[in-house]
């Protein structure tokens, strides 16, 4: 039984930071209306520390398109693979009809 109480433990854990993480999107987007109607880069706390806004541009590269235009081959012996092993919450596992 004690591995239920882990499972439910990281059910609750999982579920507080999906609730944080909502709040922390609404203060960022909050945040980020006040810093750009005010002009403004930085927003400092009462303990002195703040909030910095930062602007860059990202590239991510389409892999799918490189793949149809040099092949599989060349795309394999240039990518690094990475196994990655997660958990999800789920409402159990469906069984084969």
């Amino acid at each position: 039984m004690r591995i239920k109480n882990k499972v439910d433990q990281f059910l609750s854990v999982s579920a507080e930071i999906k609730q944080l993480q909502k709040k922390q999107k609404e203060l960022r987007e909050l945040l980020l209306e006040t810093m750009d109607d005010n002009d403004v880069q930085f927003i400092s706390g009462s303990n002195g520390e703040g909030v910095v806004k930062s602007e860059t541009v990202r590239w991510t590269l389409d892999t799918k398109a490189v793949r149809e235009e040099m092949g599989d081959v060349w795309f394999d012996q240039r990518s690094n693979m990475t196994p990655v092993v997660s958990l999800r919450v789920s409402t159990g596992i469906k069984q084969a009809a």
